[in-house]
């Protein structure tokens, strides 16, 4: 039995098309992206559950995003996280996530969307001057920066 871990589009978007999946699961911090009354149907109609990723997990998996530059939020990492507590597969169609789970072999399946071609790491450069940094803004001439692969 494989368990899928869900990302919040997968439940969203379940509401026209049936959840392909067995054994569903997500973080709790998912069920607060659900807003709509279809989405919260879909959600209880599968009974998708609810469980925490361990804090080690999550902390080792923020640290590979920040190393990879990726911009991850707060739930996205511990949806990652918990797919690597159970040995899960991750059903995402945000390419951030499927870009570091790639880099550190935690499978996924897309829902909607075809997924990524490969994984790549990002680097900030400066919009301005090309300086390399990993600050948002540029710290040699004060220019917005932006993600650019760095491979």
């Amino acid at each position: 039995m494989t368990w899928h871990v869900l990302d919040a589009n997968v439940i969203i978007h379940g509401t026209e098309i049936e959840l392909p999946f067995d054994e569903m699961v997500t973080v709790p911090e998912v069920t607060q992206e659900i807003k709509s009354d279809r989405a919260k149907q879909t959600f209880d109609i599968h009974k998708i559950e609810i469980r925490e990723p361990d804090n080690e997990a999550t902390e080792e998996i923020g640290e590979k995003a920040e190393k990879a530059n990726l911009e991850l939020s707060k739930t996205d990492i511990r949806l990652i996280a918990l797919a690597k507590k159970i040995n899960g597969t991750l059903v995402t169609d945000d390419y951030e996530i499927q870009n570091l789970a790639e880099q550190i072999n935690i499978p996924y399946k897309t829902f909607l969307k075809e997924g990524i071609e490969e994984a790549k790491n990002w680097k900030r450069v400066c919009k301005n001057c090309e300086h390399r940094t990993d600050r948002k803004t540029c710290e040699k001439c004060g220019g917005e920066t932006k993600l650019v692969p760095e491979n």
